[in-house]
């Protein structure tokens, strides 16, 4: 249990969603299993395998995608309910694996995946800083209602 927010930089961070933001504390649960495997997963993502698989990633499955919808000219389902749709795509996808694999098989050329040099080292996490989440908090309430309705408008011409 926190004591007192009053000096607290965190503050308005902290009580952003709160209901009544007159209290003079709040309380803090903090779960160390939770906390423990959110900082594995961090420490995984970070690390240099982690940056390969991140990269990898990013350019197969947009392009995946793209080959179904351009080059087999699979644009919509033909099927209604939502067994039969996953049945569909799942062939789709087989037969984009088998195609590919074919042309692997014929051509012996393996496809290109980025691997990460010996010398990358692991990325550190930034930590939140006091000072940034309060002027991002400051920017929020400078603007007032009617000036955030003003920016979802269009004008045409003079009034």
């Amino acid at each position: 249990m926190v004591k007192s927010c009053a000096k607290c930089d965190f503050e308005g961070y902290c009580k952003r969603f709160l209901k009544s933001k007159s209290k003079r504390s709040r309380i803090f649960e903090i779960q160390p299993r939770w906390v423990q495997l959110k900082q594995q997963a961090r420490d995984r993502l970070l690390s240099p395998e982690g940056i390969e698989i991140r990269v990898n990633r990013s350019c197969q499955v947009e392009g995946a995608f793209g080959v179904i919808k351009q080059n087999m000219d699979y644009k919509r389902f033909r099927r209604r309910s939502m067994g039969r749709v996953t049945v569909e795509f799942a062939l789709t996808c087989l037969g984009m694996n088998i195609r590919k694999y074919l042309r692997f098989a014929m051509s012996g050329v393996l496809p290109f995946y980025w691997v990460a040099p010996e010398s990358l080292k692991a990325e550190t996490f930034k930590t939140p800083s006091a000072k940034r989440i309060k002027n991002r908090m400051e920017k929020k309430r400078k603007l007032q209602p009617n000036e955030i309705a003003k920016k979802g408008y269009r004008r045409k011409g003079k009034y």
